[in-house]
């Protein structure tokens, strides 16, 4: 910084030489700053860099979006120019992330995709679909469900959220599994659908043993001879005149008995009178 000449110019009467003298003075630099930003169209929010001139940015760590997969970060929003961190920055811009959507599914919980419903057991069943990206989203991008090729009328069922939660009515599985071992269902989104399955179990029935309405006694039963007939029990043998010859028999042969004592007996006394 000038601070004057020295010596002091005053009138001149003779050849003077003037020295200018100068003053050290801190120069502050001055610095240029740009914005730098970035459009992640949904992703991850990162904040702007200001990041000094010729200087480079601070690569930010990948935004994440839920459904996509990040491809990087270009210069323009048509996706044409990718851009490079190594490069000095000289103006304030944009850096905009590109995306490319992954695929989304639509699947049963294992519980539900393939339950049992019993016939006649006068119970709901309930299916619970769930989506592979974004859960909480999946309830609002259901459409409608069929059972096996046929729409189902939105009155024989309950859809709520908490993924999907579908419940079919009693009254509903059983006039739609009438004939059915198996109910093939289809749960259609707006970007895709899920297929479980009902089994249809048949109510089980305890065998109740049959009453016989009669029963037949037969009329005649045979003794074999010598087989010894029960105190008390009365055979039928089907054939009296064996007894009554048996009987015959028996008096016959005790009155023989009884008259040989009596002539024994005569015989026996006419001796010892003699």
């Amino acid at each position: 910084m000038f601070k004057g000449w020295d010596p002091e110019i005053g009138q001149v009467t003779k050849n003077v030489t003037y020295t200018a003298v100068f003053e050290e003075k801190e120069i502050t630099p001055v610095y240029v700053f740009y914005t730098v930003s970035f459009e992640t169209y949904g992703g991850t929010e990162i904040n702007q860099q200001s990041v000094q001139e010729k200087m480079t940015v601070n690569k930010p760590a990948d935004p994440v979006r839920a459904g996509y997969k990040f491809l990087g970060w270009f210069t323009d929003e048509e996706f044409k120019t990718a851009y490079d961190f190594a490069t000095q920055v000289q103006s304030s811009f944009t850096l905009y992330a590109k995306w490319e959507a992954e695929a989304v599914t639509y699947y049963a919980t294992p519980e539900t995709a393939t339950g049992s419903w019993t016939r006649g057991s006068g119970k709901d069943y309930t299916i619970v679909i769930k989506r592979s990206v974004d859960d909480e989203t999946c309830y609002d991008h259901y459409q409608k469900t069929i059972v096996n090729g046929q729409l189902v009328d939105p009155k024989n069922i309950t859809v709520a959220k908490g993924s999907t939660i579908i419940t079919f009515k009693a009254s509903y599985l059983e006039s739609a599994s009438t004939g059915m071992k198996v109910l093939p269902v289809v749960v259609q989104f707006d970007d895709g659908e899920a297929k479980p399955f009902i089994n249809i179990v048949e109510p089980k029935t305890d065998p109740t043993p049959s009453t016989p309405t009669s029963t037949t006694t037969p009329t005649s039963t045979t003794t074999p001879t010598g087989t010894t007939t029960p105190t008390g029990s009365r055979v039928n043998t089907g054939d009296n005149s064996r007894i009554s010859l048996w009987l015959i028999l028996m008096l016959t042969s005790l009155i023989g008995m009884i008259t040989l004592a009596v002539f024994g007996r005569r015989w026996a006394l006419s001796n010892r009178n003699e």
